[in-house]
């Protein structure tokens, strides 16, 4: 790996002040399916979870920075609109379908919890905005 790089641990929400402007954001957050603490039950409450990410995120953001979610297609669903009023274009949509030997436990199906196993990664990018207060 070249160039400048940084990892923190910890809550993110801790870490967005000290940023640069960042390049490239890659974000493996909630998935709405109960999975870790704080992890919204469902995928409707997810905008709730993501919403003061995305605030940060845009706040750091330029044109040229990409944001990578990676999130279930319901998940998507319901969190798109709050990137797209914060400034995000969609991009693309990338799949990762790792099957069902990643998950932990004797599962045998498909589905976990109902939700498919595949791992969607959407790329967006900001997109310029035009507000009265920038351009009078």
């Amino acid at each position: 790996m070249t160039g400048e790089w940084r990892l923190s641990c910890g809550d993110a929400l801790d870490f967005y002040d000290t940023w640069d402007t960042p390049t490239t954001i890659i974000s493996d957050g909630a998935y709405g399916v109960g999975g870790f603490p704080g992890d919204p039950r469902t995928p409707a409450e997810l905008p709730r979870w993501y919403e003061p990410h995305i605030a940060a995120w845009s706040a750091k953001a330029t044109l040229a920075t990409t944001l990578w979610l990676w999130n279930t297609e319901i998940g998507w669903a319901n969190i798109h609109p709050l990137l797209t009023d914060h400034g995000w274009q969609y991009e693309t949509l990338n799949i990762w379908n790792k099957g069902t030997g990643h998950i932990a436990g004797n599962v045998k199906g498909l589905t976990r919890l109902g939700r498919s196993v595949d791992k969607r990664e959407h790329a967006s990018r900001r997109s310029p905005r035009i507000r009265s207060h920038e351009y009078p």
